[in-house]
């Protein structure tokens, strides 16, 4: 018996506003630095350096400020200024899957749990995860506040914890 529904937000409550057939933006952070770069022009290297950041961020091996000083030296530009360029890349590119989230809290008031488990990092988090999600869901794992990340197995099984519910293989013949 299903009693946990556990979802992303990059792809699913969150969808591209475009339909451009390549990767979007909440499925890379290259992608974001494509954008980003309507705003600044970066180098290759200089991206390696975003990307190195940005991984570490993901997992909460460094803080949002630490994030956004290391990013905004790299790029030679204020924090505050480099923190407004990624709200409007994430929330200008964007759209809500406003049907799925109808959806999930209709069964929220059927008595399932509700849970996200998503990989993000300091600055989209604040933008991909809106206060509403930490209201109406029961369970948020995000990776930059837990500091695991999908594939790891960890995360699936805090956010379980997180949801109190038990793992169930079921083995199909």
């Amino acid at each position: 018996m299903i009693k946990a529904i556990i979802l992303d937000i990059g792809g699913v409550l969150l969808l591209p506003k475009d339909n451009r057939k390549e990767r979007h933006l909440l499925d890379s952070f290259k992608e974001a630095l494509i954008l980003l770069d309507s705003f600044l022009k970066t180098s290759p290297e200089t991206k390696e350096q975003l990307i190195n950041i940005y991984k570490e961020s993901t997992i909460g091996a460094v803080t949002k400020k630490e994030t956004l000083k290391e990013m905004s030296d790299i790029l030679n530009i204020k924090p505050k200024e480099l923190e407004q360029m990624f709200h409007r890349v994430y929330s200008e590119n964007i759209i809500e899957n406003i049907a799925l989230y109808e959806k999930v809290l209709e069964l929220k008031k059927r008595r399932y749990k509700i849970g996200i488990l998503s990989t993000q990092f300091h600055l989209s988090k604040d933008v991909l995860v809106p206060k509403k999600y930490y209201d109406n869901f029961n369970a948020l794992e995000i990776s930059c506040d837990d500091h695991l990340k999908k594939p790891d197995a960890k995360s699936y099984t805090l956010i379980l914890g997180l949801l109190n519910v038990k793992p169930r293989i079921i083995i199909c013949r």
